[in-house]
């Protein structure tokens, strides 16, 4: 009864539009649906015919929180696809002013997916939004925007940034200048000598690719020792950290003289993070999960000396059983309140709580994640040959899991093997 309400709500926001024939014809689509490939048929229809009215209707339609998520995601299709001039300032308009910030960051996003001059523009200004969420997917699309005048922007957001949406900036200008420094005056003094006639170099991808990191390279060796920092790259003051200890976690990552488990990796590498890489005004937890779901603290605490000291001992004391409760641990995450990332390790697919298929979990973390533009990072810890100890892994399935559920949450995916 309720997605009838709604849907018939939806309907009634098309009637107070201008009476086109495009706006007309989606209503009766629309209302003759009865699925969603009917519904996602209708929003491309109506897509199409481009023009203010339709582009009112989709604005409507991205954020709803009674449409499934397939739905919802081609209405961001969409709207990133609009091409006439009254659709694309009725989006930028939408962006900036709409009551809702789920639908605002939307949107926002949807503009950062084409170099249409007016979008550029409102991307400029979104990326000095009050809301971070906004703020975010300005700088993401901005990333893909390789212009003297974009650069100036990040390097102004750069001095006012901190935490996460610091770390952000840094990406997208290493993302299409293709350098790769980190602070504001490294940056400033390199852009000051070179702004005038600079040639951008091809897009790098770096804010979209799913990186790859495999054991036996030498830089990711050296990770498996003490020094940490290459699976996880913090650069949040605000962060969760959320491990797998499910069975799979005893499956060898290096053979050999040396070799080490999973969860050795994990533990060394986590160990380097949380003493190298957060900084002394950052806030962290760490969740762990198998079967059962268990927080160290179950809020963000400073990261005192006396803290990483705690947390180092917390994390050396893990240890391998169960199953994979994924949705459980994503809960525990998504519960600690003032965080604005999550990093969320596991080298399997979700077999156990309250929700084990994927597309319900991707579903259940949009709906929480709503209005709060928290950030996921994942790392698919594929590594080593489960056979020997009887651990049976779809690797395929759970690097796939794994990459959807940073993108669906705004974040990187790497995957380690």
């Amino acid at each position: 009864m309720a997605r009838s309400l709604a849907l018939a709500a939806l309907l009634a926001v098309c009637a107070v539009a201008p009476a086109l024939d495009a706006v007309a014809e989606f209503r009766r689509a629309w209302a003759a649906a009865s699925d969603d490939s009917s519904r996602i048929a209708a929003v491309e229809a109506l897509s199409a015919a481009g023009g203010d009215a339709a582009a009112g209707v989709l604005v409507q339609l991205v954020a709803h929180p009674d449409l499934a998520r397939t739905v919802t995601g081609t209405v961001a299709d969409c709207i990133a696809r609009l091409a006439d001039d009254a659709a694309v300032a009725r989006v930028c308009e939408e962006a900036r002013s709409h009551r809702d910030l789920e639908t605002r960051t939307r949107l926002t996003a949807a503009l950062g997916r084409s170099a249409h001059e007016a979008r550029v523009a409102a991307l400029l200004g979104l990326a000095a939004d009050p809301e971070l969420p906004v703020r975010s997917a300005a700088v993401g699309g901005l990333s893909r925007v390789q212009r003297p005048e974009v650069v100036d922007a990040l390097l102004a957001r750069l001095e006012e940034e901190s935490g996460r949406m610091a770390g952000e900036v840094r990406r997208a200008l290493r993302a299409i200048t293709g350098q790769r420094l980190r602070e504001l005056e490294e940056w400033a003094t390199w852009w000051a000598a070179r702004r005038e006639g600079f040639v951008f170099p091809p897009l790098s991808g770096e804010a979209d690719a799913v990186e790859r990191v495999r054991l036996g390279d030498p830089e990711t060796t050296r990770a498996a020792g003490d020094d940490g920092g290459t699976v996880y790259e913090v650069e949040s003051d605000r962060v969760v950290f959320v491990v797998d200890v499910s069975h799979s976690m005893t499956v060898r990552a290096l053979e050999g003289e040396g070799g080490i488990t999973r969860l050795d990796f994990v533990k060394r590498e986590l160990t380097g993070a949380i003493d190298r890489q957060l900084g002394a005004e950052a806030r962290f937890d760490i969740i762990v999960f198998a079967d059962e779901v268990q927080a160290w603290k179950g809020k963000l605490v400073r990261a005192t000396p006396s803290a990483r000291a705690e947390a180092r001992h917390f994390v050396r004391g893990l240890r391998t059983a169960g199953e994979t409760n994924s949705m459980g641990a994503l809960d525990a995450a998504f519960a600690v309140r003032g965080a604005d990332t999550i990093c969320f390790l596991s080298d399997g697919f979700p077999t156990a709580g309250r929700l084990t298929g994927t597309e319900e979990i991707l579903d259940e973390v949009v709906r929480m994640n709503r209005g709060r533009g928290i950030a996921i990072h994942t790392v698919a810890f594929l590594a080593g040959d489960g056979t020997p100890l009887g651990v049976v892994e779809a690797k395929d399935v759970s690097r796939a899991f794994m990459a959807r559920l940073a993108e669906a949450a705004g974040g990187r995916a790497r995957v380690v093997e």
